[in-house]
């Protein structure tokens, strides 16, 4: 067996249900999983997964799918997509190894294409959807743990023989399947284009590449603009494996062949395997090696979140904004209608105002701006008086704000007719509280 060389992790910067049911094709599964494949060998929040994508140049016999079946056993891959496989039927099948099989046909009337899945025994209980009825676009969604998915899209585009509307068709599907939900989402395959290393501004292209083509530009720009990043050119490799595709007279070698994903932390290593994948395509294997860490993802999302206000929307706020709008009619009803419309999401988007925390309802506005003066006073003797008064002043003023705050949290409670006891106890409020409700409520109720 090859050992894969591990990569180095690289940070990525900062959708449920499929529809292809009832299609040729087309395969759905229930079963979840939990803790499957943990890297120590129990029951975590941490998945391994290793995937991998191949041209197979045809596997017109039974024989073909059982050289490939043999040469993935060498290799560590739970997920093997396979494109322009040419199978003449459908074929689904589930081995008596574990092993699910799922090959689709080419397109006619030259049986161009072909899209196929082979799944291990160990993921094969976690399929939720299994779709290789299109010659150039397979989908596969393993469920994970809580919820979470992970949806495979491998993909086959047209040769730089096809014309641009071909091209622009397959682009088309393609992004159709990306607007699909899921919390994780890998897009792999032969894209018969050369993306080569970032340019200018680009922030999904990695460092690491060569030379950039024609349908390489149109590969880029669907990844920047649909925040995919090409997994491939953020690993450093030897010359030897960067190429996955070579010319018959062996003279010239390619890199056509892309992993993309929307979450680049996922993505532990992309490496190319060629002599222990051995076929008799002119394509090499391109292998990747994927961790899902629900505590990593935790906290990359909330960094991606830190500093961003919650905004809510103000209905006060909304009828100023449309009173104060000109909603003056003119002669054309269409005109009439689209500045309408205009002026109402214009008011909406103005009426979004930020939440206020747990504590900034804690503390009023007046003690804030004592809390900032404190800050802004500097530590010297001239001002040592000052500032102990100050002090004084601000711990006076936080206490008479959280009494109020308190006071208020419980009047609102009982008002509601909600426990108090739960209420004090989010509160942290004192043994004495129950009391001091009581006589608010008897003076509110005798004024």
């Amino acid at each position: 067996m090859t050992a894969l060389r591990k990569g180095p992790q690289y940070p990525a910067r900062l959708h449920a249900h499929p529809t292809a049911a009832g299609r040729p094709g087309c395969r759905r599964g229930a079963a979840r999983i939990s803790g499957r494949r943990s890297l120590n060998g129990t029951s975590t929040n941490k998945l391994s997964l290793s995937i991998a994508t191949f041209n197979a140049r045809t596997i017109a016999r039974e024989t073909d799918l059982a050289a490939i079946k043999e040469q993935k056993s060498h290799i560590a891959c739970d997920i093997l997509g396979l494109c322009e496989t040419r199978w003449q039927k459908v074929l689904y099948a589930e081995w008596k190894d574990g092993l699910t099989v799922d090959l689709g046909v080419g397109e006619d009337p030259r049986n161009v294409g072909g899209i196929g899945f082979i799944v291990s025994k160990e993921w094969s209980k976690s399929i939720g959807l299994l779709d290789v009825s299109r010659p150039r676009i397979g989908v596969l969604m393993i469920n994970l743990q809580k919820q979470q998915t992970l949806r495979i899209i491998q993909v086959y585009a047209p040769t730089s023989a096809a014309d641009n509307k071909e091209i622009e068709r397959f682009y088309d599907d393609l992004k159709e399947e990306i607007n699909k939900r899921s919390t994780y989402l890998v897009i792999m395959g032969d894209f018969n284009a050369k993306v080569g290393r970032r340019q200018d501004n680009e922030t999904f292209i990695g460092p690491f590449g060569g030379d950039r083509n024609e349908r390489g530009e149109r590969l880029t720009a669907m990844a920047e603009s649909r925040r995919l990043f090409v997994a491939n050119t953020f690993f450093q490799k030897r010359a030897g494996q960067r190429w996955t595709w070579i010319s018959p007279n062996g003279e010239t070698k390619n890199k056509i062949d892309y992993i993309l994903t929307n979450q680049l932390q996922i993505v532990q290593d992309v490496t190319v395997i060629g002599r222990a994948f051995s076929t008799s395509s002119n394509n090499q294997l391109i292998h990747a090696r994927i961790v899902l860490d629900a505590k990593v993802e935790n906290k990359a999302l909330a960094i991606s979140n830190a500093g961003q206000k919650k905004m809510t929307f103000d209905a006060k706020v909304f009828l100023q904004h449309v009173d104060a709008s000109n909603w003056t009619l003119s002669e054309d009803l269409n005109d009439d209608c689209n500045k309408f419309v205009n002026q109402l999401k214009h008011c909406r988007q103005q009426s979004e105002v930020s939440c206020d925390n747990h504590q900034q309802k804690r503390i009023s506005s007046s003690t804030r701006k004592l809390l900032d003066q404190r800050c802004q006073m500097k530590r010297i003797t001239a001002n040592n008086v000052k500032y102990h008064f100050l002090c004084k002043l601000i711990q006076r003023q936080l206490k008479e704000d959280h009494d109020t705050f308190r006071r208020q949290a419980l009047l609102d409670t009982a008002e509601k007719h909600r426990s108090l006891r739960k209420c004090r106890r989010n509160l942290i409020q004192p043994p004495d509280g129950r009391i001091q409700l009581q006589k608010n409520l008897v003076n509110s109720g005798d004024e």
